[in-house]
């Protein structure tokens, strides 16, 4: 009839205009298209019912009424709600109750106001207009309502800082903030014995690397949301993750990295050839605790691991410390690390950092060190006991850098890594990284020859190709990728040598070789 036809499309000219409202209110397209298993690891599994704005878009001319639009738009944020979990999801939780906020205090009850308005001036009747006569609705402008609200005059918070925000998640400007905060601990506070927070620039430069963190956060609705952390040097007010964060990395926990690089000096100047070797036998052996706070969550203090995480590269340079006091300080630092952070699993940069430190030692570095530094990579690859993540470290670039490392070191000859000792830290990575995954699908045997285990398998190869037929085969056998052609062809070779065994020279053939 002429009135479902004007419902029809009043309906879908007013849920068009509280799209575009959704899409103002969305500055950077969070909730725009579809979520892939590329973007969001495990998405599929975990939300069953997907919803985006173009995914309502395309579905527009099958909304019956105003209630099931109102459905899909809470789906889209539930959805993001229910997916992103623990500290790393805090902000995406933080916009979808924003933006759903936004959605219930303005866009749906003025799209509810504006369609009974028209239903009902249709229903009663009134005078007849232009547009009485056909079944099209009166054009509808965009829901005002978020718009207005932009647009207000006393908002205090300027979009300039924003824009500077941004600059600072330039991975090489950070680069340069934490290169200068290490220098200020290691040269100034460390040799000056002083306080980190008494320091005259270090507390700026970990305000602007905690901004930098945040740069994305702080970028919200295009700079009118804007939040300034304090420096670190008063109490915060409130409980917050923005107050607290980098008090706690300035007054709480940098001292605790300070004590590491003292003890790593210490250790360095009493090793064999040090200064100090005389009073070695007469030290006690004291074990760094990175926190009194035991079964504290400290992965939000982002900044802070990573000023330790480049404080260990640096030790393992050669020449900033010796062969044995590597060997005590090294699992120092990697127990802080693992108390910094629930994985380490997907800090591609840092490994590749230490990778290059460890190799600058060539064949000098000795078996013991390795042994360590090979220990300590193992429970980076192993399970994260703290949360519940939906992958595990099998796919990861400690699992790749880790295969790489073992292949550098084959390379500088059997004296540092001998090849039954090359496979056996393999075989051990692979049970670790198993280890971290609860989906069978992600083990080891079933991820081999798929896509996203490609660069770790392209390690594995790498390793495999220079070691006899037999090894290659045994490996592939104890951790279980033996294809069905390669027992096929050890079958094979196994079957002539025992035939060649068996049959008695011939006559002929000995006389030729004999002339």
């Amino acid at each position: 009839t002429i009135i479902d036809g004007f419902k029809r499309e009043t309906l879908n000219k007013i849920i068009t205009s509280g799209l575009e409202a959704m899409k103002e209110a969305d500055p950077q397209s969070l909730f725009l298209n579809p979520v892939t298993d590329a973007i969001a690891p495990g998405y599929s599994r975990v939300i069953k019912q997907p919803m985006c704005i173009k995914t309502m878009e395309s579905k527009i001319n099958s909304y019956e009424t105003l209630q099931e639009w109102e459905t899909d738009v809470k789906l889209v944020f539930r959805n993001c709600i229910n997916y992103n979990t623990g500290n790393a999801g805090q902000w995406f939780r933080g916009e979808a109750r924003r933006q759903m906020k936004v959605f219930m205090d303005d866009i749906y009850p003025q799209a509810l106001k504006f369609y009974q308005t028209a239903i009902g001036t249709r229903s009663i009747g009134l005078p007849k207009r232009k547009h009485e006569g056909s079944s099209e609705a009166a054009s509808i402008e965009p829901l005002p309502g978020i718009k207005g609200k932009m647009q207000k005059k006393d908002v205090t918070h300027p979009s300039l800082p924003a824009v500077a925000s941004m600059l600072l998640a330039d991975p090489f400007v950070v680069r340069i903030l934490l290169d200068r905060a290490l220098r200020c601990l290691r040269i100034d506070v460390n040799r000056g014995a002083t306080l980190p927070a008494a320091h005259h620039v270090l507390p700026s430069i970990l305000q602007l690397l905690h901004l930098a963190s945040w740069s994305t956060r702080l970028c919200a609705i295009r700079g009118k949301l804007y939040a300034l952390p304090d420096v670190g040097i008063k109490p915060p007010t409130e409980e917050d993750i923005i107050s607290l964060t980098p008090f706690a990395t300035l007054r709480r926990f940098s001292p605790i990295l300070m004590r590491l690089l003292v003890e790593s000096e210490v250790d360095r100047r009493m090793a064999t050839g040090g200064d100090l070797h005389l009073v070695a036998q007469s030290r006690e052996e004291q074990s760094t605790n990175p926190s009194n706070d035991e079964g504290q969550d400290l992965s939000h203090l982002d900044v802070l691991r990573s000023l330790t995480e480049g404080a260990l590269v640096h030790i393992c340079q050669p020449g900033n410390t010796h062969e044995s006091s590597l060997q005590i300080t090294f699992p120092k630092f990697y127990k802080a690390l693992m108390h910094l952070s629930t994985n380490l699993w997907n800090q591609r940069p840092f490994f590749i950092s230490l990778i290059q430190a460890l190799l600058r030692h060539k064949s000098k570095l000795s078996r013991a060190s390795r042994d360590i530094v090979a220990a300590a990579w193992l429970e980076w690859l192993g399970p994260d006991k703290t949360t519940n993540t939906i992958e595990g470290s099998i796919t990861s670039p400690a699992h790749e850098c880790f295969i790489m490392l073992l292949n550098e070191w084959a390379a500088l000859g059997n004296i540092l890594l001998p090849r039954d000792a090359m496979l056996s830290f393999a075989s051990d990575a692979v049970r670790a990284a198993n280890s971290s995954e609860s989906d069978s699908d992600r083990k080891f045997p079933s991820m081999w020859n798929k896509p996203e285990f490609s660069l770790v398998q392209k390690q594995y190869d790498r390793m495999l190709q220079h070691l006899p037929e037999s090894q290659t085969m045994q490996w592939k056998e104890e951790v279980g990728i033996l294809e069905n052609k390669d027992v096929e062809d050890e079958d094979v070779v196994m079957a002539e040598a025992a035939e060649t065994e068996r049959l008695p020279a011939d006559d002929d053939d000995v006389d030729t070789v004999c002339n």
